[in-house]
């Protein structure tokens, strides 16, 4: 509750390095050796309590005591070993944390308010020390501590840190907003009626519903590129408003695999008569009666959808399309393929659905591929195709389109950029540009 944005952030980054960076797994392993030292010390120790019973089981409890000594100092190197390489992952993921955020300010705060809020990090439990290097702070009153010192953590990300500022910072009040003030009741009616009005409700009427003083044409490319990150109550309150406008008649169609299937191929059916019997014919074709009466209940939800809700309302369906085998989800990539190019064109929703699917069945099916290892410089081209793209879709004519793509490049590419031109096979030219791997 004492964190702020950023500083929520930096601690965020912290716990995801140690994930990237294959800690977690070395954290149970630990867990498990220091565990199995301490079963070996636990199992001397019972054998030394048995045997005085018996006094022809002399040498036994000479045995129970070796191995209870020998399991001691094995837990002793054990939790030496823990804390030592405990500490160099910590600071490991807390200078990846700051290269993942590029804000080394955010962990450095939240850093100072643990450190000025011991109480907060402090944990007081039996068996705590199994898990002392999971922690984010020392959590442990011990002398082998599995984090760096706090001082010595925010020194290295700021080097003129005053230990005055502890007391300052304990003494200030909490920074959390009060319910109330991050969202009020007539800003979120304001953003609930950009998509609660008509089906075919333009996009930049949520715009101008949660900004009214910041009109669509207004927003430049760097205001975008700056709020990256860094969602404000606008942001949340478009988000909220996005998830009140999702019918509640979706809800069943996330809960199955089948269901969320279903309402896929439902988006994907055109309003135009002669090109929906074509499509309704491969699906007759592909699909069960049973999974084609799915499909006929969830049209009118699909038709009901605001064009800006209907990505929203198809990432609902994820979580359920995850639960297919690999063969469904090839069946739905090809039967989606099928339906998309029934007419002989491809719309941005289509595609962007396509690439989805694409996503969704490569996450299964390939091996991960390390991402974040082209610069910018070097993705020009793709970089180019894809800006091109949306400008051309998003534009009325072609000056508005070379404006809008101007925009967006000189932000990205300030230096050196390639010049607008108009993509006439840009489904083809995006797919090269934009291939999908598993992530």
């Amino acid at each position: 509750d004492r964190l702020n944005r950023d500083q929520l952030q930096g601690v965020i980054a912290h716990e995801f390095s140690h994930i990237l960076n294959g800690d977690m797994r070395l954290n149970l392993q630990l867990m498990g050796w220091v565990f199995g030292l301490f079963v070996i010390a636990l199992v001397g120790r019972t054998i030394v309590r048995v045997s005085p019973r018996n006094r022809r089981a002399g040498g036994f409890a000479v045995l129970g005591l070796a191995v209870m000594v020998l399991g001691y100092i094995g837990l002793l190197a054990g939790r030496i070993l823990q804390a030592a390489v405990s500490r160099q992952r910590e600071r490991l993921a807390d200078a990846s944390g700051v290269q993942f955020t590029r804000n080394p300010q955010g962990l450095r705060d939240a850093l100072v308010k643990i450190a000025a809020h011991p109480e907060g990090s402090r944990l007081v439990a039996a068996d705590a020390e199994q898990a002392a290097h999971m922690f984010f702070a020392e959590g442990l009153a011990r002398i082998f501590a599995t984090h760096p010192p706090i001082l010595e953590r925010i020194r290295e990300l700021d080097p003129h840190f005053d230990p005055a500022e502890l007391s300052r910072v304990a003494a200030e009040p909490d920074e959390a907003p009060a319910a109330d003030e991050l969202v009020s009741r007539p800003a979120a009616e304001a953003a609930r009626s950009a998509f609660t009005g008509s089906p075919l409700a333009p996009a930049g009427a949520a715009t101008a519903a949660l900004s009214p003083g910041l009109a669509p044409a207004e927003s430049t490319a760097q205001l975008i590129v700056t709020q990256v990150g860094r969602p404000d109550t606008e942001h949340i309150l478009h988000a909220q408003a996005v998830r009140i406008a999702l019918p509640e008649t979706l809800r069943q169609f996330t809960e199955s695999s089948g269901g969320a299937q279903a309402l896929v191929l439902a988006l994907l059916l055109s309003s135009e008569p002669p090109i929906r019997e074509r499509q309704q014919a491969l699906l007759a074709k592909s699909l069960s009666p049973p999974s084609l009466a799915v499909i006929e209940r969830a049209i009118p939800i699909a038709q009901g959808l605001a064009p800006m809700l209907r990505l929203p309302a198809l990432q609902q369906l994820f979580p359920a399309l995850r639960r297919c085998n690999p063969a469904q989800r090839r069946a739905l990539a090809q039967l989606a393929s099928d339906l998309i190019h029934a007419d002989a064109r491809i719309d941005a929703f289509e595609f962007c659905l396509a690439k989805l699917l694409e996503t969704l069945l490569n996450d299964e099916l390939e091996a991960r591929v390390p991402h974040g290892t082209v610069s910018l410089e070097d993705a020009q081209n793709e970089i180019s195709v894809l800006f091109a793209t949306l400008a051309q879709l998003g534009a009325q004519d072609e000056r508005a389109a070379r404006m809008a793509y101007e925009a967006g490049m000189s932000t990205v590419l300030p230096m050196r950029r390639p010049a607008y031109s108009a993509i006439e096979d840009w489904p083809r030219r995006l797919s090269d540009a934009l291939p999908v791997t598993g992530s």
